[in-house]
């Protein structure tokens, strides 16, 4: 008669031991892998503004500026380490953007006119393998001189991901267009030790504000006074003009791509995106100013700075006179928006834009590049419209 066999129980102890180790290494890797990683500067600024304000209190530290390696736009040779001992506020643009760019730049150049001496203005180019320095030196000649000290740079492209990962900023790149670039549209303010103190979104006026605020904490100084130009008397146009030139307007309104084209006002109407038609009389450009949401012309974004607070009743009146003198514009509008079918980005339609006609349908590019892997595959593309 055999023995009875022994009951092994402690093997399905064992097992369940063993299997509920592995559970809790893979709950422990998964909590810090997507919960321990450093939050993307979206997620910073979004936290910023859900913060309680207190008046005077510093911004904490978030991170240290990882180190890079770069040529400015006069082809001098910059890194981390020359941002010691000043104040920044920096940005991070590409110069053959025609949508989100050159708005970044001109809500730039309004903030230069609200920041305290003593902070520089910092572009970084998300393109550097095209933003060389002659390239970054004409796209600052768009802009007028801002009243504190400006430098782009583009990274060197050797170590340009790493250092885009190490300031949290998302860049994308499409497959398909080089020079189709998704990137962070936030400003950082960089103490004078190098670390990140704050992001703010450069589409929110309250960020704006909170960001002028932190800077003259950090450098203890009061933010400057707006200077009056309407001062000197003179003729209001010539004060518009000055104006003009000051908020650096024309960066954006030259190119149809990026806005519409000044001149012609009150003589016109003008189509908006919500259908509808509007005089473009005194009223209409004063809000036009003031709220340029209220009123988005057909084909383009709300993309443009307020200038509420920016300017003085002289000031504004002097900037009025100026436009309402300008002739009609030689340049149409956008007269709407289409999908580039190759890269999928969404695009003002004008005059310059390229385009191929197959049948009844009109495609729109941003580029030609696009225009041109179209031609070279159409029935691949064809199955996004543009219009």
């Amino acid at each position: 008669m055999s023995a009875r066999p022994r009951a092994r129980w402690w093997k399905p102890i064992a097992r369940l031991v063993i299997f509920g180790g592995t559970l809790l290494l893979a709950l422990f890797w998964t909590f810090d892998h997507f919960f321990s990683a450093a939050p993307s500067a979206s997620d910073v600024a979004w936290a910023r503004r859900h913060e309680p304000a207190t008046a005077g209190r510093e911004p904490k530290r978030l991170w240290k500026v990882p180190p890079f390696r770069g040529l400015t736009q006069e082809g001098r040779s910059i890194d981390a380490a020359a941002l010691g001992g000043s104040v920044w506020v920096a940005d991070f643009i590409y110069t053959r953007c025609t949508s989100a760019c050159p708005t970044l730049t001109a809500h730039l150049m309004l903030l230069s006119r609200r920041l305290p001496p003593g902070v520089h203005l910092l572009s970084f180019s998300v393109d550097p393998g095209f933003d060389r320095p002659e390239v970054l030196a004409a796209y600052a000649r768009r802009w007028p001189r801002p009243r504190l000290p400006w430098t782009l740079t583009s990274p060197d492209p050797a170590g340009f991901e790493q250092f885009m990962r190490d300031m949290n900023v998302t860049v994308d790149r499409s497959p398909d267009d080089a020079a189709d670039i998704t990137h962070s549209n936030q400003f950082f303010l960089i103490d004078g030790d190098g670390w990140v103190r704050g992001v703010y979104d450069s589409q929110d006026d309250v960020d704006l504000a909170a960001l002028t605020r932190d800077a003259a904490t950090i450098l203890g100084a009061a933010a400057p006074a707006i200077a009056d130009p309407s001062a000197t008397g003179g003729d209001p146009r010539e004060l518009g003009h000055r104006l003009y030139a000051d908020l650096g307007c024309s960066g954006c309104h030259t190119d149809a791509r990026t806005a519409p084209p000044l001149g012609g006002f009150g003589a016109r109407q003008v189509a908006l995106e919500n259908g509808t038609s509007v005089a473009t009389d005194d009223a209409y450009l004063r809000a036009a100013i003031l709220q340029p949401w209220a009123q988005v012309v057909r084909g383009y974004s709300a993309s443009m700075p307020s200038y509420e607070g920016a300017l003085n009743e002289a000031q504004l009146g002097g900037l009025l006179a100026y436009l309402e003198s300008l002739p009609a514009p030689a340049t149409a509008p956008a007269s709407g928006t289409a999908v580039d079918p190759v890269c999928h980005m969404t695009i003002p339609v004008v005059d310059t834009t390229p385009r191929i006609q197959r049948g009844p349908t009109t495609y729109y590019f941003c580029s030609s590049a696009c225009r041109a892997r179209f031609s070279d595959d159409p029935e691949r593309y064809r199955a996004v419209s543009a219009r």
